[in-house]
C-alpha cells in the first residue's frame, strides 16, 4: 500500500469520532504533527488526498487560522478497498496486516474473509468484446523461480512445464515416453549417440519458431555448473545442430536414460534470442512454447494466459491467476466456503471442502524423511547414534497424532503398499532387519550408550510446510535426552549452501511419484539436500553404481539397481524415512479435467468449465 493511503489512516486514527462528510476543525499545526511531516508536506498530501476524493480541506485564512477538514470516506470502507487492492496485486498477507492493525472497532477484517471466499475460483468475464475463463487459485507456498534449469521444488517444476516444453514426455498413464517438441528420434546401441527431429511450426510465445539452434543453446546452458540442475547434462559431451529441425547429442558414457532425463522440466527448451541475454538480466518474464504465458510475475501473485498457437492445441481456460496466501484459519474457512475454488491440498493448509466437491483422481504420493548430514564432525558421525535416531521414532504414532497427508509408516524410500514383502537390507556385512513401525527404546539407549552422546544440540531445519513433523520429532526425541534444536525457514533460504552446511538434519518430503528421474535427482542434483549431507566416500560410491546403472539397457536390472543404492544408504542411515504421504484435489463438479499428476498438481491446460446452467 502506498504511503498516501497510510496518511489517510493516520488521519482515520486521529479523528476517530468524526462522521463521514463532517467539517473538522483542524490547524496545520496539528496536521503536521499527525502526518509526521512539514506545513509544506501536509499541503500536498491533502491536495493528493483531496484529488483522489478522499477528503475535502477548506484551507483558513492567514497564519495560524482555524481549517476545515472532511474524511469523505470511512475507516471500514477505505480499508476494505485498500484491502482489497493489495490482494488483486498479490499481497494478501499485507492486507491482513491491515486490517489487523487498523480494524479496530470496524468490521473489515470479517469484511475483508467474506471478499476472500468469492475472489477465488472461476469466474468468466467480457474483455474488449471477448468472453475470458479466468481460475483463481489460492496456494501456500511461494514460487522461487520459472527459470527451468533452476527449478527444484516440485510446485516451481510444475509451473515450469505449464510455461516450457521439452523434446519429449514422459506419459504416466502410458509409463512410457511420448513426443514433445521432437516428433521423433533414434540412437546407436550403446546410447552414447542420439539424434532428434523436431516438430515442424512449433512457436515460442514471442512468436519466433522453435529450432535446432534453440535445442543446442539451452541442453548447453543447462551444462553450467553454476544451474541448480546442470547435473541433467553433465554428460553431454557435444551437441551439434544437423539442420533446422535435426540435433545430434554425444554422450561421453552410455546412457539408456537419457529421454528420462530430457522428458524432466528442467530440461525444457528456451529461446536463444531472449535467454543468451541473461548476463543483462534476461527477459522479465518466463519465454516457453508451452500451453501457457507468463503474463505477470511477481512475488505473491504469477498469471498465466493461454498461448493461443500452442503446437498441441489450445488450452480451455483462457487465464489462470495463481496467489500465495498466507496460512490462517480465517482464510481456511474463508476459501471452504466457495463452491467453485480448486483446492490442492499438499499439506501446507488443510481447506474444508463443500458439500457437492469431487476428489480428483490422483497420481502423486511422497515419502516424509529427514537427511543426516555425514560431512560434518560431531555425534552424527557414530553410527550407533544413526541408527538410535532411525529406531526411537515410533511412526505409526507419527501418523496418527501429525494427521493428514500423512497415510501410514515409512520403511522405504520408495512407495510399496502396506502389506507388501519387506526383505532386509545388507550393508557392510550387517543384516539390517526391517524398519520397526513402533519405536523399540530398549535397542535404542543401548544404542545411545554405546554412541558415546553427551546432549549435544541437534540442529533440525526444514520449511513451514513441515513443521508439525519437525516439532512433533523434537519431543519424541525430548524424551530419550536427544536435544533437537527446530529451525524453520523459507523454502529460499533452505536452498542456500551454508544452511544445508549448518543442519544436522533436514527434514522434507520425496516426491516418489515421479519415478526414477527423482531418485537420480536426489541422488545427483547438486542442490539435492540427500547428496549434500553424504560423506565424500558415499557420494563416489553412488556415482559410480549410477554410471553402471546407466549403461545397462535392461529396465529390470537398472530397478534391482536403484533398490540396492537406496538399501546401502538406509542402511548407513544416511537419511531415515518417516511416513508416506499424498496429495489430494477437490473441486467443484462445473471444473472438468482434475487430475493430480505425478509432480502433485493440476495440469492446467486440461482443466475446462462447464456451466450447470446448460443443462438447465
Amino acid at each position: 500500500m502506498d504511503r498516501l493511503a497510510y496518511d489517510y489512516l493516520s488521519l482515520l486514527q486521529a479523528y476517530p469520532e468524526a462522521t463521514e462528510r463532517e467539517l473538522l476543525p483542524v490547524t496545520m499545526a496539528e496536521l503536521s504533527e499527525t502526518l509526521y511531516c512539514t506545513p509544506r508536506n501536509v499541503k500536498l498530501i491533502l491536495t493528493k488526498m483531496d484529488q483522489k476524493g478522499w477528503i475535502r480541506f477548506r484551507p483558513g485564512r492567514g497564519r495560524g487560522h482555524t481549517s476545515g477538514l472532511s474524511l469523505l470516506v470511512g475507516k471500514e470502507s477505505f480499508l476494505g478497498q485498500q484491502a482489497e487492492r493489495l490482494v488483486r496485486s498479490g499481497r494478501a498477507e499485507e492486507a491482513i496486516r491491515l486490517v489487523q492493525e487498523y480494524g479496530a472497532g470496524t468490521r473489515a477484517r470479517e469484511n475483508l474473509f467474506h471478499w476472500f471466499s468469492g475472489y477465488f475460483g472461476y469466474e468468466a468475464v467480457t474483455e474488449r468484446e471477448q468472453h475470458v475463463d479466468t481460475l483463481r487459485l489460492p496456494i501456500f507456498r511461494p514460487i522461487n523461480t520459472l527459470d527451468p534449469a533452476e527449478a527444484i521444488y516440485a510446485f516451481d517444476l510444475h509451473m515450469v512445464s505449464q510455461i516450457f516444453d521439452t523434446l519429449v514426455v514422459w506419459d504416466d498413464e502410458k509409463k512410457s515416453i511420448v513426443p514433445g517438441i521432437a516428433h521423433c528420434w533414434e540412437s546407436n546401441l550403446d546410447a552414447t549417440r542420439w539424434i532428434f527431429y523436431l516438430r515442424k511450426g512449433v512457436r515460442f510465445h514471442h512468436g519466433r519458431e522453435l529450432v535446432a539452434d534453440d535445442v543446442a543453446y539451452s541442453l548447453n546452458r543447462l551444462r553450467q555448473d553454476r544451474l541448480a540442475q546442470h547435473w541433467l547434462a553433465a554428460h553431454i559431451e557435444e551437441i551439434a545442430v544437423l539442420s533446422r529441425y535435426a540435433v545430434k547429442i554425444s554422450l561421453r558414457k552410455p546412457n539408456h536414460l537419457l529421454l528420462i532425463y530430457l522428458s524432466y522440466p528442467p530440461a525444457a527448451i528456451v529461446p536463444q534470442d531472449l535467454y543468451e541475454q541473461e548476463r543483462a538480466g534476461g527477459p522479465p518474464l518466463p519465454v516457453g512454447s508451452g500451453p501457457y504465458q507468463a503474463v505477470r510475475n511477481e512475488p505473491g501473485i504469477c498469471v498465466l494466459e493461454a498461448f493461443d498457437h500452442y503446437v498441441h492445441g489450445r488450452a480451455f481456460l483462457d487465464r489462470i491467476e495463481i496467489m500465495n496466501v498466507p496460512e490462517m484459519n480465517e482464510t481456511m474457512a474463508a476459501l471452504g466456503r466457495r463452491g467453485s475454488v480448486l483446492t490442492v491440498q499438499t499439506g501446507e493448509a488443510r481447506l474444508s471442502t463443500g458439500a457437492d466437491d469431487r476428489e480428483a483422481e490422483a497420481h502423486c504420493f511422497g515419502t516424509s524423511l529427514y537427511t543426516v548430514n555425514l560431512r560434518k564432525t560431531g555425534p552424527l558421525q557414530s553410527f550407533s547414534f544413526r541408527k538410535a535416531l532411525d529406531r526411537l521414532i515410533d511412526r505409526q504414532r507419527l501418523v496418527e497424532e501429525t494427521g493428514e497427508p500423512s497415510l501410514f509408516p515409512a520403511q522405504r524410500l520408495q512407495w510399496m503398499e502396506r502389506g507388501a514383502d519387506w526383505t532386509a537390507d545388507k550393508t557392510d556385512g550387517e543384516l539390517v532387519p526391517d524398519k520397526p513401525v513402533s519405536a523399540d527404546a530398549q535397542t535404542a539407549e543401548e544404542l545411545l550408550r554405546q554412541s558415546g552422546y553427551c546432549g549435544e544440540t541437534i540442529r533440525l531445519y526444514t520449511y513451514p510446510r513441515h513443521a508439525t513433523d519437525a516439532y512433533w520429532l523434537q519431543q519424541a526425541y525430548q524424551a530419550y535426552g536427544i536435544h533437537v534444536e527446530v529451525h524453520i525457514v523459507s523454502w529460499k533460504e533452505m536452498l542456500q549452501e551454508e544452511t544445508v552446511r549448518e543442519a544436522d538434519l533436514i527434514l522434507f518430503e520425496a516426491v516418489v511419484s515421479e519415478g526414477v528421474i527423482k531418485l537420480l535427482e536426489y541422488y545427483q542434483g547438486r542442490r539435492s539436500f540427500i547428496r549434500q549431507h553424504l560423506s565424500a566416500g558415499l557420494t563416489e560410491e553412488v556415482d559410480r553404481r549410477i554410471e553402471e546403472l546407466l549403461a545397462e539397457p535392461r529396465e529390470s536390472v537398472r530397478d534391482s539397481g536403484f533398490q540396492d543404492i537406496e538399501q546401502r544408504l538406509r542402511g548407513e542411515y544416511a537419511f531415515i524415512v518417516l511416513a508416506h504421504k499424498n496429495v489430494r484435489a477437490f473441486s467443484p463438479p462445473s471444473l472438468h479435467g482434475v487430475k493430480v499428476n505425478p509432480r502433485g498438481w493440476v495440469d492446467f491446460a486440461k482443466l475446462w468449465y462447464r456451466d450447470p446452467a446448460d443443462f438447465g
